[in-house]
């Protein structure tokens, strides 16, 4: 490998507007309620960017340094050998012996200086690819069917692993097993980054003094407890604590010392405390004995990021209540097969098989060393752990025999996950065509005869055969093949009386099949069955309906429309009028670059003029094709998702139509544009298949302004329901808060809240207003306007801690994941590039639009000294706002009363007399009406 620096290089500053533009929200597993478009694994690597250009390849990390000529080197020129430049982002990370993803402190040493050995061990998974000559991509999710397409067939490189299973199943088997960091959801108008929250109630086994602040502890050690009654460390927690927990966990210590170590005072292990943590990670770890004595290290399960949530008074340090099983899928992990976890080979002397024989080398249990299995030479465990190597890790190309019990498990994989990428394809289509959504109800049952006699047997060699391309089928396999498709509804030969058999090769009939009794729902699960297969095997749906059609399958004029329309949806293709225009571009542009070449090699100044003229004319066709390229596509973008249809139902809950939305914006569209006004903007709109998220003009391709009646005019169409206001840059004059409150949260005290912040807000920042909306939900959005702009991470940081210390004042109140009692006060969106739906914009949901505050909060709560404090403020608070509501008093109006009269004082005679029952709510009503009168005619 060549290694050196270049601090200047071009593609530095690539890197990091990329990573800006790919910021990544941190939520936990529990918190995702809605599916996104791409799953990835998320691998702790070097963030890299790789310039391809006519065969040399360079990569390049963010600090400058630039690397050539590693083994991965040459996969990329193989993988891309049919473009010019290519411009790609990908993480560099190390694996070690058995192609176990390393932890990336051991990836960082490897990528320092390796020696020729550890070169092959370092990979590169492809996370998008920005541009490919001509083709440029703005996303990971508009990038990754072309990485997949040419990076799936490598040792050293391969795109980002896709997930296509459901995130709670295969957490622990597939992150914990193989050092990912968690999941990568990518979403049209977000990127989050996801790790499961975990809880686990452990025993205390040390108290740690701090560092800094020797009078305090600064983490306390857990154990788990096994079988035994053995302790096995668990880490250290050190966050979650208030000030007064930590002298007092300090002082516990010191009164239940066993022993000290250094910083550490062992302690008698008689407490229980419950821990938070982001996940868990399997690894040896010490154990202790029930005094405390180290007898080795054992299986444990060490926590990431764990944080102290409280002191388990009902438990004990028993193996029922901190029992290790805790952790998820404890026994699957540290007993499964060789198939689930990393393997490796030892020799151990003198070591013999079940059969007494001698067999000295065997193949362990990396988590756990547990053997799997013993062989008498170092050749056959070699071969063993290569077949478990092939089949966890798929390598393509690489042919061999594998064992009855390995050919199941291929099977079992194989089919799980086919049928998983068969829904996720039908959930696509129907998300498009919503008529056929009985589809969702029918991949229910999709291929569950193929786990079943007589299909499973023979299917479990059919499928190896199938995945190695091997044609030949014994008579059994070909009578498991016809009774699948005889007894599946998504087969066309289920639909036909057909009783021939499918001889030898199942990709060609012996006798044609009628289709025409399929119904169309089966058609469409057929369709994503077809994707499913053909994205496993390298090739595509809609090669494999071209090859089939009219030859094999008997299909009628409207099922070869609809099969085209499905196939549609899963492998989209350009308009002819696009492809036309954008290959008039290309041509117009070869041109322009030919007459400047020859332009640039003559000397005659007149020649030069000539190539100028035709320069300038070839550049002005250009611009013409790429103006019609744009009316295309904003055309087809406007077809597709803004049908004109008055009188449709576009917000069911509200029962509101387009008209209805229309006339709503077209009424309010001067009093939004005072709050689009230079902002980005973000949309939410209602399509024929569901909502979307656009961000970026389909006619400029830049993202979306509003800044003119013009502008707000084009987009009100009926169809976009919500208006978001995005921050456009790192800084900002607009800060903003989301309170959140959950369905049980009791909202009593919600506006004192408000009121704090609005304080704490003003003391620390410098402010030129706070506004406050309804949001047409149960929340509120408390919108900041700065004086000047300020770097947007800086003020969200501020923001969260002045947010975390009013939340400590209050109960039910967080910052974090709320439950369903509590509130959260949510600046989760607070950074470039986020958004928070704008005011008088409608929600998507209830039709509602956001609705101004009017009566400032603080205000009311300045003059509540006494009395039921409850009831006051929300007779008052209903009172002002009705009164506002009518025109009769606004904010300056109030302040202006609170300042300079006794209205608040005479305000609370007239509110307790309400709440006595001696006066009636229109008397009371009035009374303020004549209060509020009385004392402005004062002022005047």
């Amino acid at each position: 490998m060549k290694l050196f620096k270049n601090k200047n290089h071009p593609l530095i500053p690539v890197l990091n507007e990329w990573k800006k533009l790919n910021k990544m929200e941190s939520r936990t597993l529990d918190s995702i309620d809605e599916e996104p478009i791409l799953k990835t694994f998320k691998i702790d690597g070097e963030l890299t960017a790789v310039y391809y250009n006519n065969g040399d390849v360079e990569l390049v990390s963010k600090t400058g340094t630039i690397r050539k000529e590693l083994p991965l080197c040459e996969e990329i020129k193989d993988a891309l050998k049919e473009y010019k430049e290519v411009i790609l982002i990908g993480e560099l990370y190390g694996v070690d012996e058995n192609g176990k993803m390393l932890p990336f402190n051991e990836t960082s040493s490897i990528l320092r200086t390796p020696t020729s050995e550890e070169e092959k061990r370092i990979r590169l998974s492809v996370i998008q690819i920005l541009s490919a000559d001509k083709l440029f991509f703005d996303s990971v999710i508009e990038s990754y069917s072309l990485v997949k397409e040419l990076f799936s067939e490598y040792t050293y490189i391969h795109p980002m692993p896709e997930v296509t299973k459901d995130l709670n199943d295969i957490w622990t088997v597939e992150i914990a097993t193989k050092n990912y960091e968690g999941f990568v959801l990518y979403y049209p108008d977000k990127i989050v980054k996801v790790k499961p929250k975990l809880e686990f109630d452990l025993a205390v086994i040390f108290v740690e003094i701090s560092d800094i602040h020797p009078d305090r502890m600064g983490a306390l050690g857990l154990a788990f407890m096994d079988e035994e009654r053995n302790f096995r460390y668990a880490g250290k927690a050190g966050t979650g604590f208030s000030n007064k927990d930590r002298y007092d966990w300090l002082e516990y210590g010191k009164e239940r010392e066993v022993r000290k170590e250094d910083n550490k005072i062992f302690i008698k292990p008689d407490r229980v405390v419950k821990i938070e943590a982001m996940d868990v990670f399997i690894r040896e770890a010490e154990t202790y004995d029930q005094d405390l004595n180290y007898i080795g290290d054992k299986t444990s399960g060490i926590l990431r990021q764990p944080v102290f949530i409280e002191i388990r008074e009902d438990k004990e340090a028993t193996p029922e209540d901190i029992r290790i099983e805790q952790i998820p899928n404890w026994n699957k992990l540290v007993k499964t097969s060789s198939l689930s976890v990393v393997s490796y080979i030892q020799y151990i002397k003198n070591h013999k098989n079940s059969k007494g024989e001698p067999a000295p080398w065997v193949i362990k249990e990396h988590n756990t060393g547990r053997i799997l299995s013993s062989h008498k030479t170092k050749e056959e465990a070699e071969k063993h752990l290569k077949q478990i190597y092939y089949f966890r890790h798929k390598k393509a190309g690489y042919q061999m025999e594998l064992d009855d019990y390995l050919k199941e498990r291929l099977f079992e994989k194989y089919l799980n996950d086919h049928i998983n990428s068969v829904k996720d394809n039908v959930k696509k289509i129907v998300f498009k065509y919503p008529q056929y959504i009985k589809a969702l109800e029918n991949v229910e049952e999709h291929d569950k005869l193929k786990n079943l006699e007589p299909e499973r047997t023979p299917y479990i060699e059919l499928t190896y055969k199938k995945l190695y391309g091997i044609k030949d089928l014994s008579e059994e396999e070909q009578q498991a093949l016809f009774h699948h498709i005889k007894n599946s509804k998504h087969h066309p030969e289920y639909w036909d009386d057909l009783v021939q058999n499918v001889r030898n090769d199942p990709d060609n009939a012996t006798q044609e099949v009628n289709v025409s009794k399929m119904p169309d729902e089966y058609l469409l699960e057929m369709v994503a069955d077809w994707k499913a297969t053909a994205d496993v095997l390298g090739n595509t749906a809609r090669s494999w309906f071209e090859k089939q059609n009219g030859k094999r399958w008997i299909f009628t004029s409207h099922q070869i429309d609809l099969i085209n329309k499905f196939i549609d949806v899963l492998e989209p293709q350009e308009s002819n009028e696009e492809r036309n225009l954008i290959q008039s571009v290309e041509e117009e542009i070869k041109a322009v670059k030919l007459y400047t070449d020859f332009r640039d090699k003559t000397n005659d100044e007149k020649v030069k003029d000539v190539y100028n003229h035709v320069i300038d004319e070839e550049m002005e066709h250009a611009e013409e094709f790429l103006d019609a390229l744009k009316n295309t596509r904003e055309a087809l973008f406007m077809n597709a998702y803004f049908p004109s249809h008055p009188d449709k139902i576009v917000i069911p809950e509200a029962k509101k139509t387009e008209k209805d939305i229309w006339n709503y914006y077209d009424s309010i569209k001067e009093k939004m544009l005072n709050y689009l006004k230079g902002y980005d903007i973000v949309l939410r709109i209602i399509t024929d298949s569901g909502p979307i998220i656009v961000r970026h003009d389909p006619k400029t391709g830049e993202n979306i302004k509003i800044n003119t009646i013009e502008d707000f005019d084009r987009w009100n169409n009926g169809r976009v329901i919500e208006f978001h206001r995005a921050i456009p840059s790192s800084k900002t004059d607009l800060l903003w808060i989301d309170f959140d409150p959950h369905e049980e949260y009791d909202k009593k005290d919600i506006f004192k809240i408000m009121s704090e912040i609005e304080e704490q807000v003003k003391d620390n920042f410098d402010v030129n207003k706070i506004e406050t909306f309804s949001t047409g939900g149960r929340g509120y959005h408390m919108f900041i306007y700065l004086k000047s702009e300020i770097d947007v991470d800086e003020a969200r940081k501020e923001l969260k801690r002045l947010l975390d210390e009013i939340s400590e004042n209050h109960e039910k109140i967080t910052t974090g994941i709320a439950n369903k009692d509590e509130m959260r006060l949510d600046i989760s969106t607070l950074h470039y590039g986020g958004s928070l739906r704008s005011p008088f914009s409608l929600n998507i949901t209830s039709g509602i639009p956001e609705k101004p505050i009017n009566i400032t909060i603080s205000h009311l709560l300045s003059f509540i000294k006494t009395g039921d404090q409850d009831e006051i403020i929300k007779t008052e608070y209903g009172i002002l706002r009705e009164l506002s509501d009518e025109g009769l008093i606004n904010n300056d109006i109030l302040g202006k009363l609170l300042e300079k009269t006794d209205f608040g004082k005479r305000m609370r005679e007239e509110t307790e007399r309400k709440i006595n029952n001696e006066i009636s709510k229109e008397e009371y009503k009035n009374n303020i009406i004549k209060l509020v009168e009385e004392l402005l005619a004062a002022l005047i």
